[in-house]
């Protein structure tokens, strides 16, 4: 049943989503009047820790699985057509630890934002670390600790994620320019609808 609550809180509300379990509808309404910033057709499914939302951009279509943990704190956006498989860490925010007054760090924050761009895959527990950017098509692997920049359609994974090799740049600007794009949001939701069929209708 709690499926079924997930996929009718997603279809009663206009705007960003975060798809709750039903026990879950609280934090979910205190979180979803926060994310101001989100896409309509974008979806964060829960549980998932949302710091400073208020400073999370998130794209059309794109779609992050559970268990997520994004620090909004220094300011994260995430363009459009982009899937992050389960348990992504963004961390926007680190400790000062140049000069400081105390150990092992002071009360000053560094805060770089992270930048993503469209089309992106980041594989499941992918960590990203404050300042980095993910240039438009990049697939990171699964597992991967990314700083720094990753250049556009590379694909990248590891400690720390280095680039492996290169999508194919004409074959990537062709589906883009004919709209070739996965509908990832309507495909969730049809998968839920079959597998409510699946259970309750045998």
């Amino acid at each position: 049943m709690s499926a079924l609550a997930g996929t009718l809180v997603r279809l009663a509300f206009k705007g960003a989503r975060v798809v709750p379990r039903i026990h879950d509808l609280l934090g979910y309404a205190a979180t979803r009047t926060r994310l101001r910033l989100v896409a309509a057709d974008a979806v964060v499914s829960w549980p998932c820790t949302l710091l400073a939302p208020e400073n999370i951009r998130i794209g059309p279509n794109t779609s992050i699985n559970s268990g997520a943990w994004l620090d909004g704190q220094g300011g994260i956006t995430i363009g459009a057509n982009c899937v992050a498989s389960h348990e992504l860490l963004v961390i926007s925010t680190n400790h000062n630890i140049d000069a400081p007054t105390a150990l092992p760090w002071d009360d000053r924050l560094d805060f770089r934002p992270v930048t993503i761009g469209d089309n992106v895959w980041l594989g499941a527990r992918v960590t990203i670390l404050p300042g980095t950017t993910i240039g438009d098509g990049a697939i990171i692997g699964a597992g991967s600790l990314v700083n720094g920049s990753i250049p556009a359609l590379a694909i990248a994974a590891g400690n720390p994620a280095r680039v492996i090799r290169s999508r194919d740049v004409a074959e990537y600007e062709t589906l883009v320019r004919t709209n070739r794009i996965r509908l990832m949001n309507r495909d969730r939701l049809l998968l839920g609808i079959n597998r409510f069929v699946e259970r309750f209708c045998q």
